[in-house]
C-alpha cells in the first residue's frame, strides 16, 4: 500500500467512526479544556511528511484554544486588526464559540465574523478540524504543569520593529502594578508612559509565562525569515536581570509567543499618563561601548535601563567615563551619553542609579 493510500484509510476510518452520533453526543463535553495545534495533514499530497512533518505550517504553528462550559473562548495568540494608518490594534484573546452539527464555530474578532470547520474527529486528547477539501487540522489536548517556582517581580516586552509596519515599542510591568510604555513608531499611543494594573492582572501575565520551559530556552532564538521583526522579554528579580530571551520570526515556542503577546499590547487598554523627562532615551537598541569591547542590549533590556534612567537621582559626583551609551534620536541620528555603569551623564547633568548597570546584571566587565 503507498504512502497516499494508506493516509486516505486511516483518515477514512478516523472519520468513519467520528460521524458515528453516539459520538457527537460527547462534542460539547470533550471539547472543554486546553488545546494546542500539531500539524496539518493534506491528503492531496502524497509526501510522506504528512505522516511525520518536520515542521510546522507557519500560519497554523502557533494556533491554541481554551474551550469553557460557558461558551467563551480563549484564542492563545488573540486577534489583531490594522486601522487606516495600518497600526496594529490588538481586540484581545476572549471570543465566543458554538458546536453546530458537525462544525465548530469560532468568533473572529478581527472581522466580526464567525470561522467555521467541520469536526472531523474528536476524542478526549485529539481534535481534527477540516479546513478545506482534504486538508486537516490536527490540535491535541495539553495539560501543562506550571512552575510553581517561578518568581518574578518585573518583566519587560519590547520589539525592534522590522523592514513595515511592525510596532516598535516596549511595555515593562511590575508586581506592584506600575507600568512603564514606551512607543516609538507604529503604535497607538508614541511616546513615554505610566500606567497601573492590579497585582492579580501582573499575575495572570505571569501565570501565562510559568506554562513556558524558559529554563531551556537559549537566550537568541531566530527563524529563517529575513526582514521580520525581534520581541524580546526580560525576566527581572530585586532589579536585576535574570534571563532575556529573544524572539526573532517567531522561533520560539507558540507558549511564549501567546505569553507576550498581550504584554507588548497592554497599553492599548490602559489609561496612559505622559512622562515628560529630558534624560529618557528614545530607542529600544541600546549599546555599551568601551575601549575594549561592545555590548548591545536587548530592546527589553534597553527599556529596563531607561526605566531606570527614569528613577535616577541628579548629583554632582565625578566619575571616570569608561564607557559610551549609543543610542539613536527620533530623528535617527547617533548620540552617545557617557557612563561607567552606574553614572550617566545626559545633556550636561549626571544621573547616578544607585547601582553599576552593566556589573550587577553581568553584561559587560
Amino acid at each position: 500500500m503507498n504512502v497516499k493510500r494508506l493516509i486516505t484509510f486511516l483518515f477514512s476510518f478516523v472519520l468513519f467512526f467520528s460521524c458515528n452520533e453516539g459520538g457527537k453526543k460527547h462534542w460539547e463535553k470533550d471539547i472543554l479544556g486546553e488545546w494546542s495545534y500539531v500539524k496539518t495533514v493534506d491528503l492531496r499530497k502524497s509526501s510522506i511528511v504528512n505522516l511525520f512533518p518536520l515542521f510546522n505550517v507557519r500560519g497554523n504553528a502557533y494556533e491554541g484554544y481554551i474551550f469553557n462550559a460557558d461558551k467563551t473562548c480563549e484564542n492563545k495568540l488573540g486577534y489583531e486588526k490594522r486601522d487606516t494608518n495600518r497600526i496594529t490594534l490588538y481586540l484581545g484573546n476572549i471570543t465566543r464559540y458554538s458546536i453546530e452539527g458537525d462544525s465548530l464555530k469560532i468568533y473572529n474578532l478581527s472581522d466580526s465574523t464567525w470561522d467555521r470547520k467541520k469536526i472531523a474527529f474528536l476524542s478526549k486528547n485529539t481534535l481534527l478540524l477540516q479546513s478545506q477539501d482534504s486538508v486537516y487540522e490536527k490540535f491535541e489536548r495539553m495539560f501543562y504543569k506550571p512552575d510553581t517556582m517561578l518568581r518574578y517581580d518585573e518583566i519587560a516586552v519590547a520589539s525592534s520593529g522590522c523592514y513595515g509596519t511592525c510596532p516598535i515599542s516596549g511595555t515593562l510591568i511590575k508586581e506592584n502594578g506600575e507600568v512603564f510604555y514606551f512607543g516609538r513608531e507604529y503604535n497607538t499611543r508614541n511616546g513615554f508612559f505610566t500606567s497601573k494594573i492590579s497585582k492579580a492582572d501582573y499575575q495572570t501575565f505571569l501565570d501565562r509565562f510559568k506554562i513556558v520551559p524558559l529554563e531551556i530556552l537559549s537566550e537568541n532564538n531566530s527563524s529563517m525569515a529575513t526582514h521580520d521583526e525581534m520581541v524580546s522579554v526580560t525576566f527581572i528579580q530585586k532589579g536585576r536581570i535574570i534571563k532575556t530571551i529573544s524572539d526573532y520570526g517567531r522561533a520560539v515556542p507558540a507558549e511564549l509567543i501567546w505569553a507576550y503577546t498581550p504584554v507588548r499590547y497592554l497599553y492599548q487598554k490602559l489609561l496612559l499618563d505622559t512622562v515628560s523627562n529630558p534624560n529618557l532615551l528614545p530607542y529600544l537598541q541600546l549599546k555599551f561601548e568601551s575601549k575594549r569591547e561592545g555590548k548591545y542590549l536587548s530592546p527589553s533590556e534597553s527599556l529596563l535601563l531607561i526605566s531606570a534612567l527614569r528613577r535616577a537621582n541628579i548629583v554632582d559626583t565625578p566619575f571616570l567615563a569608561t564607557n559610551k551609551l549609543l543610542y539613536y534620536t527620533l530623528q535617527n541620528q547617533e548620540e552617545f551619553v557617557k557612563t561607567n555603569g552606574r553614572y550617566y551623564t545626559i545633556h550636561g547633568k549626571t544621573y547616578d542609579l544607585g547601582y553599576n548597570f552593566l556589573l550587577e546584571n553581568h553584561l559587560m566587565r
